[in-house]
């Protein structure tokens, strides 16, 4: 073949290059073979949630806040990995996860603030 002889791919290469393309051509045949269903897929998934919050006996703003603190949580912890143990500044005690629906609250010591501006305000959009 002339992948073989002009670039010199061998056999096995070719073998596992057809087998991904192969496989790619499957996953896309299943997509859009269930394309017409990831409305109910959805439906299905937000009856799922609400059944939870009964038998749990969670309510919306319970399950939000949860939201938040895990989301301030993986936040914090990527900020700090990047950052440093000691970049949150002289009172790291007192970053928290801020108000419902604003955002992250960062403890700095105001000479190098970590961000210009961070803006969360989500309550425009109800």
């Amino acid at each position: 073949s002339m992948l073989r002889q002009e670039f010199g791919v061998s056999i096995k290469e070719m073998n596992e290059a057809m087998k991904q393309a192969n496989i790619t051509k499957r996953q896309r045949r299943h997509t859009v073979a269930t394309e017409h269903l990831e409305g109910w897929s959805e439906v299905l998934q937000s009856a799922k949630r609400k059944f939870k919050r009964i038998v749990k006996g969670t309510t919306t703003e319970k399950e939000m806040q949860k939201l938040w603190e895990k989301a301030h949580k993986s936040a914090m912890g990527d900020y700090l990995k990047a950052k440093g143990e000691g970049s949150l500044g002289k009172n790291p005690e007192e970053v928290g996860a801020g108000e419902k629906n604003v955002g992250p609250l960062i403890a700095a010591d105001g000479t190098n603030p970590p961000f210009s501006e961070i803006v969360f305000d989500n309550t425009k959009s109800r």
